[in-house]
């Protein structure tokens, strides 16, 4: 909160004798304590980060509820490669939705491993679509379509264990930023 303390009257300043002539009044003049506003400013940006942690992992929960279910029957969703390619397309944009360094590279480290886990999901699902589904799912406020099909099976390439290892190792990375963005949102917001 802003935070306004007189400092008294303008007979306390020397330049008092030139504002009492040209205005004829004393003036009270305010102290206005820029660590507060410094404080307030930071408390905001780091409101922000939070907020848009928390929009980033919704959209997480509901993939990870889905990729339980498609992973425990030998299949895979595109779900994770969709919005792997949103979060890069914003990134490349210009738009991050974090401001602090430390929450940009562990983010940068989130997207890169997220990734290689799509990578390797899309190698893994079976080209022929015979048993392909369609579900949705909401990201960014609205109904995105996501295909479930088949893991394909080869003994020369890898399985969903080995995809689900890769999302573990994405959303092991995912955990770390999301613990730090909630642990300075809370520390920050006991202080105010």
């Amino acid at each position: 909160m802003l935070e306004v303390e007189p400092l008294g009257k303008m007979s306390d300043l020397k330049s008092r004798n030139t504002i009492v002539k040209k205005t004829g009044k004393e003036l009270e003049v305010p102290n206005v304590k820029l660590s507060n506003l410094r404080e307030d400013r930071e408390f905001a940006i780091t409101t922000q980060e939070y907020e848009e942690m928390l929009k980033l992992n919704d959209i997480i929960e509901r993939l990870k509820r889905l990729t339980t279910s498609t992973f425990a029957n030998n299949k895979v969703h595109d779900g994770w490669a969709i919005f792997s390619d949103s979060l890069v397309e914003y990134w490349q944009r210009g738009h991050y939705p974090f401001y602090d360094g430390l929450n940009r590279k562990n983010y940068e480290e989130f997207i890169i491993s997220l990734d290689a886990a799509c990578e390797l999901i899309g190698i893994i699902a079976d080209p022929d679509y015979y048993g392909k589904q369609n579900t949705s799912i909401k990201m960014w406020n609205e109904e995105i379509p996501v295909s479930i099909q088949p893991a394909i099976n080869n003994r020369y390439v890898e399985t969903v264990g080995d995809a689900k290892m890769k999302l573990d190792v994405a959303l092991g990375g995912w955990k770390i930023l999301k613990d730090g963005i909630t642990h300075r949102y809370e520390k920050e917001r006991s202080e105010q």
